[in-house]
């Protein structure tokens, strides 16, 4: 009867080593599918927030930048002094229309979606307004380009800059918010990785188990049976 208990022993050491391995593996997978999502939090904190954020601030220097330069074209009499003002100008515009497609490009919120549909069609009207102004005043009608800056300037121009500053105060919040989620993913992971030691010096433990019982098994002599 010795080879139905060695039998029954080996089984259940040979099964609770089964789970310790399975189990092993799979903390092995969830920790290395846990270290890629933090990863990513981390390069979305630097891509997706603290750069755009830059590029947000850099987006309303080039606005009051513009727009100074606007006032000051509308206001001088010099031809050689417009033309290098509209350069300016222009150079401006180009370098928004580059950093709002940078921007696009990056991972957008739903809220940020909306702040940005808002700035594309305020930031629209003040360059309508722009372009019409520097017309009137290249066709010497500098009268009526004061009289409708003053009108339509300062109330166009502030609406491009609140969905601007929206989205800078947005990009603060949803940092603040992957940051705290990647500093949990990393606490959960110290956890993980002591219980990956803690399993494995139980599967050690097991191994040790099972070979001395299989030594014990082999040194035990069979039962003799008297059949009389």
């Amino acid at each position: 009867m010795s080879w139905i208990y060695s039998n029954r022993q080996r089984s259940k050491m040979a099964l609770g080593l089964g789970v310790l391995f399975l189990l092993i593996i799979f903390t092995n997978w969830f920790m290395n599918f846990s270290m890629n999502r933090v990863s990513w939090q981390f390069d979305s904190v630097y891509h997706d927030r603290l750069v755009p954020s830059l590029d947000i601030s850099a987006m309303l220097e080039h606005h009051y930048e513009s727009r100074a330069l606007l006032e000051q074209f509308i206001a001088v009499e010099d031809a050689h002094t417009q033309k290098r003002l509209q350069q300016s100008i222009a150079v401006h515009t180009a370098a928004l229309d580059s950093l709002q497609h940078k921007f696009k490009s990056t991972y957008l919120t739903n809220k940020e979606r909306q702040y940005l549909h808002q700035y594309n069609r305020s930031a629209t009207a003040w360059q309508q307004l722009q372009r019409q102004l520097i017309t009137l005043r290249n066709t010497h009608n500098q009268e009526t380009a004061i009289n409708l800056y003053q009108q339509q300037g300062q109330g166009t121009f502030t609406r491009v800059l609140e969905p601007l500053h929206l989205l800078l105060k947005l990009q603060e919040e949803v940092g603040q918010t992957l940051h705290q989620a990647a500093n949990q993913q990393v606490k959960a992971l110290k956890t993980l990785s002591y219980l990956v030691i803690a399993l494995a010096v139980l599967l050690a433990l097991f191994i040790t188990v099972l070979l001395q019982t299989s030594r014990k098994l082999k040194h035990l002599k069979p039962q003799q049976f008297n059949l009389n």
